[in-house]
């Protein structure tokens, strides 16, 4: 699918380009207004599928909250391939639920303020999947047909039921693969049910604005699907409240990658993470570069920072964490906490604020790098030891020699 240009008509639940279980190749396209974006819903087994040099907005001077990129799902064992890609949006430049992605130079732009998050209901043959979902007022939830029911009424719809009055949304009868979206702006309880399968039963639960556990917020490349593998190339992020979020699976950046955000550049739980050259920027007073929680695995090379807060390892890791070499310029370098034990070396620091927090039984070795005591956050159960590398230039009776023995020993 190639070299179109396709004018949306603003609905979130209308993609412009939708394949499903298919493979091949989208590329250079222009999407306007095609809230719904690029939908790839599952690709063939044993074939992969790439995404391309599209460009993906909203007209200009509208606010469309919900606004997705690329939304990618349920792609097994196969890879998505994508670059080049220019989208700019409010919510999700791009979105994985159960998909390896591999990016290369894709520029992913937010358009500034907040937008609502998207949840994702599925319709299976006999029940609504999560059947109760609490959100905040501004969301979306966009239901998704799984599963035909069987019988002469296999397609599924979405209605609400209201205590009185008229419903605020029907979707009307949907095939497999299709989807409706609503937009909730107030706070309370939104009961529904399947137009065709009364026994079908859901509840949206509605929190105001800045209230319980979730705020408005936007996030740039949203990885959902708890076990993808994720690799960005050079891709840029921006623009976003968290330009990049993932729980589970694995993240590698590489490529002078740059994510770019208010809070978060990265906010990641149980991802085992790499990196060959990458840059993480936050622009508020609490930003973190690269939070990383939920024990796997860190080793970071060529990561330099500019965030009130660096890298920040809450908890411990799968082996010990390793960052080695980079260039901060803010805040705090390496923010660890609660067990976290590893090395950070190599460094260019001098513009930090901290070099190393050190919280409660961590244990950090600093190799390489020239340690300030003013620039030292330790705990009374925090250790941080300093080492660093020898340099041995010896000859033997007046000629170089290949081989140094060191033995250093305790008297």
């Amino acid at each position: 699918i190639n070299d179109n240009t396709i004018q949306g008509e603003g609905n979130s639940a209308w993609a412009g380009i939708y394949t499903k279980d298919g493979y091949g190749e989208i590329d250079g396209n222009t999407l306007i207004d095609a809230d719904a974006g690029i939908l790839i819903d599952g690709v063939l087994y044993g074939y992969d599928a790439s995404v391309t040099n599209n460009t993906i907005s909203a007209s200009a001077g509208r606010t469309a909250v919900g606004a997705v990129g690329i939304w990618a799902e349920d792609c097994g064992s196969s890879t998505l391939f994508t670059g080049g890609n220019d989208i700019t949006v409010m919510a999700n430049a791009i979105v994985a639920d159960g998909c390896d992605i591999t990016d290369t130079a894709s520029d992913l732009k937010g358009t500034g303020g907040q937008g609502g998050t998207v949840w994702t209901v599925n319709m299976m043959a006999t029940y609504f999947t999560p059947q109760n979902v609490t959100i905040t007022e501004g969301d979306i939830v966009r239901w998704r047909l799984q599963e035909y029911a069987s019988g002469t009424n296999y397609q599924h719809s979405t209605v609400h039921q209201p205590a009185s009055g008229s419903p605020l949304w029907d979707s009307g009868l949907l095939n497999l693969g299709g989807s409706f979206t609503s937009q909730f702006n107030t706070a309370g309880t939104y009961d529904y049910t399947c137009g065709q399968h009364s026994s079908m039963t859901g509840k949206i639960t509605v929190e105001a604005a800045g209230s319980g556990s979730s705020t408005y917020y936007s996030t740039g490349f949203d990885v959902r699907g708890g076990n993808d593998d994720i690799e960005l190339d050079g891709t840029s992020v921006s623009g976003f409240t968290t330009a990049y979020e993932q729980t589970g699976g694995s993240l590698h950046l590489t490529g002078s990658a740059s994510l770019s955000a208010d809070d978060y550049g990265a906010d990641l739980d149980g991802v085992d993470t790499t990196s060959d050259g990458a840059s993480l920027t936050t622009a508020s007073a609490t930003g973190v570069g690269m939070y990383f929680t939920g024990g796997a695995s860190l080793d970071l090379k060529d990561l330099s920072t500019d965030s009130a807060r660096g890298v920040h390892i809450d908890g411990e890791t799968n082996g010990d964490f390793n960052w080695n070499g980079g260039t901060v310029s803010s805040g705090t370098a390496l923010y660890a906490e609660d067990k976290a034990v590893g090395d950070v070396q190599n460094m260019t620091w001098n513009d930090a604020d901290v070099q190393i927090h050190a919280g409660a039984n961590t244990k950090i070795t600093s190799v390489g790098n020239t340690l300030d005591p003013n620039k030292m956050s330790v705990s009374s159960t925090g250790e941080v030891y300093e080492a660093n590398l020898l340099d041995l230039d010896v000859t033997h009776s007046g000629a170089a020699i290949d081989n140094v023995g060191l033995l250093i020993q305790s008297e």
